[in-house]
């Protein structure tokens, strides 16, 4: 490679990492406002809400994620638990909270799945005939909520034209190294995206740790059977609230994620799941984001230049950077978790990899099974067909 190339691909790769130590920094900006925020938060308790929570085997903690929607300081709420198979094993866990919390309406819906190529949309399909309150909240199984959840989730549906609800979420790690680096992922990396891009545009997607949906806005769209071959469930529901003319907010505070894997393995197959759905999402957001990658790209261009002393000093600004969004990150939405600054070198080379991964298939995994996805983010034909 001639000096002049070197030296063009040296300053792509440096501006490239100014522009993504930029928007760390913005991000930074925006999760300190969010602690504000969350500090400020007001609760509200009008509606009646139905919580749907689809399950699917019987995950570590499941119990005490589960308990804690039912400990909720609210007034009207009532739950349905679904499973699709009437054998699931998560369902004694149901059972075992409808008796322990007899006078929150608990509703077990079992073994009538809808159809649909989505598993969890088939699911939840089974239990929307049971929906009852004036809100629809969905939440996975894996998501762990404060007692003051609904209040402060009903409390932006005072505004009239406010159609959708969602929060950003942190990651809830168990003791191995390989789930402290995937929790990275989403309280470092994901949830502060989250914070930017409600900034600088409005919301127009939902995530899977909430969504909270007015009924008649939900029935307007046609509810789960609109929704029943897309991957990214969650985002579509987004997309149909707006497209019916209703705002999105984003709540003002964090709920938890469980990361149960213990595998640097599975925290592989899961993170490029997920990366392959937001990529199918928002294919040129998700291209954009290897400006997030800075670390790795001022190591390049570093080596690119003979390591001269303006691009090791760059590269370490990047990494005192990178280091300064994870401990910020934690202290703000993972108050309870200590910082794993020592394992940000795994997680900076897996995010890269994930990233490049998420351009070369059509597969994902999800709970052993295999799909694929087309070009519009659409499951297609049978599991593991391509």
């Amino acid at each position: 490679m001639s000096v002049n190339v070197r030296a063009i691909a040296a300053g792509i790769l440096t501006a490239t990492s100014l522009f993504g130590m930029a928007y760390t920094a913005f991000a930074m900006v925006r999760l300190r406002a969010f602690e504000k925020r969350e500090r400020d938060a007001r609760m509200a308790g009008s509606p009646s809400i139905t919580i749907l929570k689809p399950l699917h085997g019987d995950e570590p903690q499941l119990y005490e994620h589960l308990r804690s929607f039912c400990d909720q300081r609210y007034e009207q709420f009532d739950i349905v638990f679904g499973a699709a198979d009437a054998n699931d094993p998560a369902l004694p866990v149901a059972r075992r909270l409808q008796h322990e919390f007899p006078d929150v309406p608990i509703r077990i819906v079992a073994g009538s799945p809808g159809k649909a190529r989505n598993p969890k949309v088939a699911n939840l399909l089974g239990m929307e005939p049971f929906v009852t309150g004036d809100l629809i909240v969905i939440a996975d199984s894996d998501i762990r909520v404060h007692e003051n959840y609904l209040a402060l989730l009903a409390a932006p549906f005072e505004d009239d034209a406010v159609g959708a609800a969602t929060c950003i979420f942190s990651g809830l790690p168990n003791e191995t190294p390989a789930s402290r680096i995937g929790a990275m992922a989403i309280t470092d990396e994901f949830s502060p995206s989250v914070l930017v891009a409600a900034t600088l545009a409005p919301v127009d997607f939902c995530v899977g740790a909430t969504v909270a949906v007015r009924a008649p806005v939900f029935r307007e769209f046609g509810g789960f059977a609109s929704i029943a071959d897309c991957l990214a469930d969650d985002y579509e529901i987004g997309q149909q609230v707006v497209r019916s003319g209703h705002k999105i907010v984003l709540a003002p505070f964090a709920v938890q994620t469980a990361v149960p894997e213990r595998r640097l393995r599975d925290i592989w197959h899961h993170e490029v799941r997920w990366a392959r759905t937001v990529f199918r999402a928002r294919p040129a957001g998700y291209a954009g984001t290897i400006v997030m990658h800075y670390p790795v790209l001022l190591l390049a261009a570093a080596v690119l230049n003979g390591f001269s002393m303006l691009s090791i000093a760059l590269f370490a600004a990047g990494a005192a950077l990178r280091t300064f969004n994870h401990t910020e990150a934690h202290r703000i939405l993972a108050p309870r978790q200590r910082a794993s600054s020592h394992l940000l070198p795994v997680r900076i080379v897996l995010s890269l990899g994930v990233w490049c991964a998420a351009f070369s298939g059509r597969r994902v995994g999800w709970r052993g099974t295999e799909y694929a996805v087309d070009a519009e983010g659409r499951l297609v034909g049978n599991p593991g067909d391509l």
